[in-house]
């Protein structure tokens, strides 16, 4: 059941930060892709903990 939590917890942290915090801080360019990277890193990592 943890490791549900912690799955689904990682995903929605992943999915704000490629699709609310740029908007938030009103980035683009560079640091924009960065910080989508990052998300999807996150939720890819997350979905590999349930393997």
């Amino acid at each position: 059941m943890s490791v549900l939590l912690y799955v689904a917890v990682r995903i929605i942290i992943g999915w704000i930060l490629i699709d609310k915090v740029p908007v938030w801080l009103n980035l683009d360019g560079i640091i924009e892709k960065i910080v989508k990277v990052i998300g999807v890193l996150m939720i890819i990592s997350a979905l590999l903990n349930l393997l």
